[in-house]
């Protein structure tokens, strides 16, 4: 086979930045070192020369994945795939199963019988209901959360992980790289340099979850009458529910909590069949204020618990208002109203809620309260609201007062002064006839129906 020998240079000429780099060869760690050499010597010719013109962005913002370090040679086991690096990143699940069975002990009758299925898992990757779905699934979950652990610098975790998808799936498969290259004595490299988690403990439940479908398949062999399991065969994600439930007792209510797990949650989010106690442990997890709501929007969860809210499902819809209430909460630059708004299907969920006869009185007000969060500080939002006819809904949640609460009755006036605060006279005249009826009407039952309190007196 006759290759083309491009120089470096030429090809960080035509390439230009940004890129990604995957180098699957030998000493590919010197290519990535002699690339950034490069890439300087570039930046620093450039402030010499045109320091007046924009500054353009230089090769020193691309990303490389080297499948082995300098001074390094891939490793040849004709039982692993020959491209083995590259095939971590591109068929993750294949290049995992291979790994585990080559580092079982092949006197296990069970793992011999394996032999035929590490190509062939009944089902399909996409979906969980069968082996093959499962696995994917569950090896989806073991990456993202192992690259979870970098979240405290959280500008790397965004731009390698959650920025681009396909960059994402690519730096995923390295995570499983790193393992499976270092039991061949090889070690993979990055720019921007990423810690090794090869020894992580999470790798355990994945050979756990591996064990658990490999014996199966076992078992159906050797009987094929074997009655096929429904549901999910490895407890992986049970496991992780409930370690994390444990988590959450075992803190104080304000409590900073460990939260290595939200990527699981997050794909538990996912399944009907986990939705509903995932939920709920994420409203938990954001009682504990502004440092919970941060890691639940860094994790990127926030999308899915958006999606939720066109399609939410009666079984869990007080439980989407309590934890949207506690995100807007938080939400002091208002990215999120905005987020929420540009969606019809989003606004009108809090609107409807409004006069669901099925929910709680408290859990009407809460959506009152994320209606007022929606509508404060921007004339933008507020025009969105009351086209969603919001005051007609104000004042028909107020027809039978007897039944209110002063703590709806509060969330209603706050929400009728957002709506309000700031907007135009001329709109403006068109509402406050309705608006003065509907806060008359409201100090007019507290007046007579809320016992007055009394101030309570100092004592020194």
């Amino acid at each position: 086979m006759h290759y083309t020998v491009v120089p470096l240079a030429t090809l960080m000429e035509k390439l230009e930045a940004p890129a990604l780099y995957i180098w699957d060869c030998d000493n590919a760690g010197l290519i990535v070192q002699r690339f950034n050499e490069l890439a300087r010597e570039k930046k620093e010719a450039w402030k010499i020369s045109c320091r007046d013109a924009p500054e353009p962005r230089f090769e020193e913002e691309c990303l490389h994945l080297a499948a082995c370090n300098k001074n390094q040679m891939l490793p040849q086991n004709p039982e692993m795939p020959a491209d083995m690096y590259t095939s971590c990143l591109t068929s993750t699940v294949k290049t995992a199963l291979h790994y585990w069975f080559h580092q079982q002990k092949i006197t296990n009758i069970k793992i011999i019988d394996c032999i035929e299925y590490l190509d062939n898992i009944p089902g399909k990757y996409s979906a969980r209901s069968t082996m093959a779905g499962e696995l994917d699934w569950v090896l989806t979950a073991v990456l993202d959360t192992l690259a979870w652990q970098i979240e405290p610098d959280y500008a790397r975790f965004k731009e390698l992980f959650r920025n681009c998808k396909p960059v994402g799936l690519l730096f995923r498969g390295h995570i499983l790289a790193d393992r499976v290259m270092r039991a061949y004595n090889v070690t993979p490299v990055t720019h921007p340099l990423l810690p090794s988690l090869a020894g992580h403990p999470l790798w355990r439940s994945w050979d756990l979850a591996l064990d658990s479908i490999m014996t199966e398949l076992s078992l159906r062999k050797v009987r094929p009458t074997r009655p096929a399991l429904h549901g999910q065969i490895s407890t992986f994600f049970f496991d992780q529910l409930t370690e994390f439930k444990v988590n959450l007792t075992q803190y104080g209510k304000y409590d900073k909590v460990d939260s290595r797990q939200l990527p699981v949650l997050l794909q538990m989010l996912m399944s009907a069949q986990y939705r509903e106690e995932t939920l709920e442990l994420v409203g938990k997890f954001l009682d504990r204020g502004p440092y919970a709501v941060q890691k639940f929007r860094r994790c990127g969860i926030l999308p899915y618990i958006r999606q939720l809210l066109t399609t939410p499902s009666r079984d869990y819809k007080y439980i989407m208002v309590l934890i949207w209430a506690k995100i807007l909460a938080t939400d002091r630059r208002h990215s999120t109203a905005d987020v929420v708004l540009n969606q019809p299907e989003c606004r009108r969920f809090f609107v409807n809620m409004l006069n669901d006869p099925d929910m709680r009185l408290q859990t009407r007000a809460m959506s009152c309260f994320c209606l007022s969060i929606l509508a404060k500080n921007s004339q933008k939002n507020q025009e969105i609201l009351l086209g969603e006819n919001l005051i007609k809904e104000l004042d028909d949640c107020l027809t039978d007062m007897s039944s209110l609460t002063s703590h709806l009755n509060y969330r209603t006036v706050l929400c009728c002064v957002s709506l309000t605060c700031g907007i135009e006279t001329r709109r403006l005249c068109g509402l406050v006839f309705e608006l003065t009826l509907l806060i008359y009407t409201l100090l007019g039952y507290w007046t007579i129906h809320i016992p007055r309190q009394e101030p309570q007196q100092y004592t020194h």
